[in-house]
Formats: structure tokens, sequence, C-alpha cells
């Protein structure tokens, strides 16, 4: 019986039409640095080392459900710049966009985030990352809609509700750029915890219109998927290679069939859709099983050993494997893009026992306007996910590549899916930006405040951010999004760039 619950997961992380075409898999059995990767020897950090092989563009976007509150990313130096430029004292307000300052610029802070609520992280604990990272205030993304959730806006600037895209999200516009995936078998990995008790969730990303994208909430699925060949569980590497007979069988089936079947070519067209379907499929599993040295060198411990897959209460708990298998999926260059989501979609109603165990996130909100301590443990939530994320760009940073280190060639977003409140007017979006020195992202240590929504000049909005990533990516993007007559200005934030 496990077998075929295993088997029946293999399909949840399927990505997108653009993951792992024939072409692709016979390229990387080719010669060159495709031949690397098939090799039980095969070091992805070495890729920026190896003459005509291009070093990787990773972007991984990190979303809390139901606001991140912009005072959490909010320094002291910034502060003083921010009242100094609007004429207003901010006191202890906890959003602010109607006090960003009409002008035509950005304000560029220097600081070093240390008295930031929510990031001090960044200076201790290890190697200070502060040169590398940046907040970003004042992005607006009124074409969402804002409220409890944006669901597949937050990460497409477009209308979206819940299992319903406007639009593509810009993790797959991301996993769709081959200098972005290379020769990872996942174009994007889809991750997460909410408040429901389903093993996936459609409500933040998407393909296209009406297309959404699962993040897979289950860390075990994701285990097993990613390093599921080589566990030290052998229920588990014995399912791995059922997949792989059962996908043959299926093939094998739908070839005997396409033989008979002279007639009925729609019924035919189905068939050989299926046939590519399994094939891609198949395709992965081979190159997992082939990646097979480099997954060992940087699995994780496995579920059944690890205490943070014991509570499937202790969401938070839960969160830190999602990142621990990210971090690694990335090290062992399984995937180049990632999206952690944390309650996203409108699923933010958690218990957090570590935190509070009486009072959920829904009523910790509507409570903290009058209970400081409710208020205190909305903060803590968010400075502890954050911190995970820190760990991410930390683990990252410790790793050589090319000139610098992996976080260099990473870019880390930590961001809301619906703004900057609970109840969000999305006229504020806070960021905070790490890593990506290599990929055209300017230096660090600053603040970014843009214009106030009023001051059209200079005012940016998300889509701005994520044309960004695309030149980070090596495109020229210029129009992501759905703004329409709505967009302020086309092009990526000049002075996130170099």
């Amino acid at each position: 019986m496990k077998l075929k619950s295993n088997y029946q997961a293999l399909p949840l992380l399927k990505t997108s039409k653009t993951d792992m075409t024939r072409r692709r898999f016979i390229r990387n059995l080719g010669l060159g640095a495709g031949a690397a990767l098939l090799s039980p020897s095969f070091n992805p950090l070495s890729f920026a080392n190896t003459p005509g092989v291009t070093a990787p563009k990773r972007f991984v976007l990190v979303l809390e459900g139901n606001s991140c509150e912009p005072v959490n990313f909010l320094s002291n130096e910034a502060r003083s710049a921010l009242e100094s430029a609007s004429g207003n004292t901010l006191g202890d307000a906890r959003w602010f966009h109607t006090k960003y300052p009409a002008v035509e610029s950005p304000l560029l802070v220097d600081t070093d985030f240390a008295s930031a609520p929510a990031l001090a992280a960044l200076s201790t604990g290890g190697t200070s990352l502060v040169n590398k990272s940046r907040v970003l205030l004042g992005l607006s993304s009124t074409i969402t809609g804002g409220s409890h959730s944006t669901f597949h806006g937050a990460l497409g600037c477009n209308r979206s509700t819940s299992g319903n895209p406007a639009g593509q999200t810009i993790d797959v516009w991301l996993g769709q750029q081959e200098q972005v995936i290379q020769q990872t078998p996942f174009d994007v990995l889809r991750v997460g915890v909410n408040s429901s008790s389903n093993p996936l969730s459609y409500s933040t990303c998407a393909y296209d219109v009406g297309k959404a994208a699962a993040l897979v909430l289950d860390p075990n699925m994701v285990f097993n998927a990613l390093f599921g060949s080589v566990s030290s569980d052998p229920a588990v590497t014995a399912a791995f290679q059922e997949r792989n007979m059962l996908l043959q069988f299926g093939l094998d089936d739908v070839d005997g069939t396409l033989g008979l079947m002279t007639r009925n070519p729609k019924e035919r067209q189905k068939l050989e859709t299926y046939q590519t379907g399994l094939q891609k499929l198949l395709n992965r599993q081979l190159l997992l099983q082939n990646m097979a040295g480099t997954l060992a060198t940087h699995k994780p411990v496995d579920p059944n050993e690890n205490p943070l897959y014991a509570d499937s209460e202790d969401k938070l708990d839960l969160l830190r494997a999602q990142f621990e298998l990210v971090t690694n999926a990335l090290k062992a260059g399984l995937t180049n893009v990632a999206v952690v989501g944390s309650g996203t979609g409108y699923e933010f109603n958690m218990i957090y026992p570590s935190v509070n165990s009486q009072v959920a996130r829904h009523d910790m909100h509507h409570g903290s306007a009058d209970d400081s301590s409710l208020l205190a443990d909305i903060h803590e939530i968010t400075k502890l996910q954050v911190e995970m994320t820190i760990q991410l760009a930390r683990d990252l940073d410790a790793i050589p590549e090319g000139n610098g280190t992996m976080l260099d060639h990473t870019v880390i977003v930590y961001m809301s899916d619906n703004g900057e409140q609970h109840h969000s007017s999305a006229q504020d979006w806070p960021m905070l930006v790490m890593g990506g020195g290599a990929l055209g992202l300017g230096q660090g240590g600053k603040t970014l405040i843009y214009p106030h929504i009023n001051a059209a000049p200079g005012h940016r909005q998300v889509s701005n951010f994520f044309n960004t990533l695309g030149y980070c990516a090596g495109v020229n993007l210029n129009d992501f999004g759905k703004e329409g007559p709505r967009r302020f200005k086309e092009g990526p934030l000049e002075h996130l760039l170099l």
C-alpha cells in the first residue's frame, strides 16, 4: 500500500510543460556539462569554474501569508531618513505608506539593519550578510486587490482568485528560461505550509490563465521526490524503483497501443500526449538515479530520523523542514528556482505552538490593536520566518562558486502575499532581497524607499521588481504582469541594479 501511495505522489511535483523535454534529456546525456551532470562525481558547484559553462542563475521567492508589516524591516537609519524627507513622525506605526515622500527618486539609505526588528540575524549568527542585503519599501501592486491575500496575484501582478489565476507567475517565467534551468531536473521547486490539511495548495503560483501550479505542503512528499533514490529508508528507495518500473510499464503499454491504432486521430493524439508525459517523468527519474553521488552528498536527514517532521501541528518546524529541502536541492543542482509559501492563498490562520499555543494568526491580527502581546507574536512569527530565509542565504554564502559564492549567483526574496497589513491596500509591499551580486544586483547595506503611490514620476511597482529578476536572469524583461494602463513605468528598478 505504501508503494502505491508513493507512486501516486510522483506527478504532484511535475512542474510545467517546459520540464525535461526529450531534447533537454538527450542534451543532458551528451558531452560536456550535460555528461558531467550525470556522473556520480558531478559537483554542481563547479559550473562557474568550468570553461564554456554558464554560471547558475538562481532565484528563491519566500512568501509570508497575510502581510509582512514594513516596520519589521525599518532600521533606525531608514526611519530617520523617511521622517526627514516626509516631515512626518512615524511613532509606533506598523505601516506608513501614506507617509512616503512625493519625490522623483527613491531614498537610498545606508544601514547595517541591526535595529530593524526582524533583521538582526543578517549580522549575527555567522558571516555578516549586510553588504549582500537590501530592503525595498514603497512598491505597490494595487492591481492585485490587496485584502487578506492576493493569491496568484502576488507573484503575477494581476487580479486573481483562489485556484483561478489571471496569468503566469514570475517563478514559472524564470523556470522557462534555458539559461536559468540549465540541466536541473526540476524547473521550479514549490513548497510550503498552511492551515489546511491538504497536501497541495493551488492558490499561489500559476503556469498561465486558469492553470494553477501546486505548492507541495507535505515535506515527506518533497523529500521522496528529491532524495528518495538515496534515502536510508529501504521502503522509500524501493518506492523510487517501483515508480521507474511503473512508468516504463505505462510507456510500453502506450507504445503497443499506438502501434495497433491506425484510425481515430483524436484518440491517438490523446495517447501521444500521455506518452510524452510519461516519458518526461521517466526521464526525470533516470536523471535523479544518475545523480546518486551528488544527491547522497547533499541529502538532508531522512524524515524518519529528522525531528522537524515529527509534529505536524508545529507549522514552524514543518517550514524549517521545507527550507532544509530547498537549501539542499539548490546545493545538489536539482533546481535553480524555488518558491516557499507560509500561509499563502488565504490559508494563513495557523497556530504556532512555540509562539502562542492559544491564538491563531487571524485572531492575532484582529486583537493586535488592543493587545501588545499579540502584536509581538505577529512580529515574532515574521522574524522567525525571516531568520529561516537568512539561514538559507548564509548556507549558500558559505559555498564558493566562481569568483564569489552560491549566494552571489542567487537572488533570495522575502515578501508577503498581500502587502503591508492584515487588510492590505497593496500600496506597499515590503521586501528583503539578498544575494544576486553576480547577477547584476548592486551593493547591499541599503534601504530603498520608493516615492508615494501618488507621486507618478518616481513611484514603482512590484512588477518592476519582477522585471529586475528578469534582467538578473539575462533577459530584458520590461512589462511583466497585467497592470495595463495602471502601470507607472516599464522596466526594472534601476537603483537596485549595478
